[in-house]
């Protein structure tokens, strides 16, 4: 940190260099990836600042400002290689929605003041403060968060950046008792680490991003000394728990409160992984395929892939059901192997493989080639047909789908 190579800063010197970016006052949180600062300062006027840091990190070249109506830029994250490219993904607080940007190029060279492609962005969401997001490992979801207590927690699906799909609202287990408001939030493998200000440390296993569940807690705010009496209640307001780090190589994760300081805390696994589901299959009049098999403890959805030779490579054909139960209209002619997995954050359970011949008047002329038509497109399933909404989210393509089994202006009634 003494800012010159080969010469560090000695026992009780003041490593702290002070730099004015002339941003005094507007500088509300900062993030570093591929060389670059990114400095939000939570107001449309400026946005997000870019500036490169690899020609001189003691002095900052400004790149660019995202200002304009809509941006003001609370906080970002960079997802790296996405498909080649560099993405940003940038809460843009009254906006309430999130903005992805490729900053692929975007480097000490970058002209000034000129900005990078805007790939796509999350539908607006009325009422909400576009306050802070991450995405999952597998770079497919986008988990954000709402700081104005409308709907705390938002999914999209972003396998394509360009159109990203809302798949999922949700809030905390004892929101609809306590209404509390969250703040900053993590993922790491498949599960979220939520800081829900007054409702402390909250987790949750988003294997089904569909269908995420709450498995831990911490409570920080309201029994700081964990005896299990809670000597804080919760109204609502934005006190308690600020931020995770769940990224340390111990495993331990640390809470930042706003009252109770400095937290180190071990979430033990919620469950074990899943058993090997067991599946059967048989053809119907129309040569389609139907598979079923047994619910599995904890499961958290289930999955399906296909292969047309029993040892060939196996296509992921349907994911993310939460039934027992899947038609598969593609195969018809053919001899098909499948198998069914079961899965939740701590693992997957996969059946044996099954074989389903078609039916006589069906058979193929000549053997199938023992190759897929295409590799896998990983495009994101339909939302499962009996997946019970709330009112006032957006209708799946079935409206079946809705609790009330109405769907009015493209929303559940």
């Amino acid at each position: 940190l003494s800012g010159v190579i080969n010469a560090p800063n000695g026992v009780d010197s003041n490593p702290c260099v002070y730099l004015n970016l002339g941003m005094t006052g507007l500088t509300h949180t900062i993030n570093v990836a591929r060389g670059l600062l990114f400095l939000h300062t939570a107001y449309s006027s400026n946005g997000c600042r870019v500036y490169d840091l690899t020609t001189n990190p003691m002095n900052p070249k400004y790149l660019f400002n995202t200002s304009g109506s809509g941006r003001d830029c609370h906080d970002s994250g960079v997802i790296e290689n996405v498909n080649g490219r560099d993405l940003w993904v940038v809460s843009d607080g009254g906006g309430r929605r999130q903005r992805i940007w490729d900053i692929t190029n975007v480097g000490a060279s970058w002209p000034t003041g000129a900005l990078p492609p805007l790939v796509g962005q999350t539908n607006q969401i009325s009422g909400i403060y576009a306050h802070s997001n991450w995405v999952s490992d597998d770079k497919r979801y986008l988990f954000s968060w709402d700081e104005n207590n409308v709907i705390d927690i938002s999914v999209h699906d972003i396998t394509n950046p360009a159109a990203p799909i809302e798949i999922n609202l949700f809030q905390y287990s004892e929101n609809s008792q306590y209404n509390a408001i969250p703040h900053n939030g993590e993922v790491r493998a498949k599960y979220l680490y939520v800081a829900y200000y007054e409702a402390g440390l909250r987790v949750f296993d988003i294997s089904n991003p569909y269908a995420p569940l709450e498995v831990g807690k911490a409570e920080t705010y309201r029994d700081a000394d964990g005896d299990g009496d809670y000597t804080r209640g919760i109204s609502g307001s934005y006190d308690g728990a600020w931020n995770t780090y769940p990224f340390l190589p111990s495993g331990n994760i640390l809470v930042s409160d706003m009252y109770g300081g400095l937290f180190i805390v071990r979430a033990d696994p919620p469950y074990p992984t899943p058993d090997a589901p067991t599946a059967t299959g048989q053809r119907d009049g129309s040569d389609n395929v139907i598979l079923n098999w047994n619910a599995v403890d904890n499961a958290r959805g289930y999955s399906v892939e296909r292969s047309f030779v029993s040892d060939g490579v196996y296509e992921l054909i349907a994911e993310h059901l939460i039934t027992q139960s899947f038609l598969d209209s593609s195969a018809r002619g053919q001899t098909a192997f499948y198998k069914v997995n079961a899965i939740n954050g701590e693992g997957v359970g996969t059946s044996s493989i099954i074989s389903i011949a078609p039916n006589p008047s069906q058979s193929p002329t000549k053997m199938p080639t023992g190759k897929p038509s295409s590799s896998p497109t990983h495009l994101p399933t339909k939302q499962p047909t009996n997946l019970c909404l709330r009112k006032g989210q957006i209708c799946p393509p079935n409206p079946l789908s809705c609790c009330s089994k109405k769907c009015k202006k493209g929303k559940c009634t």
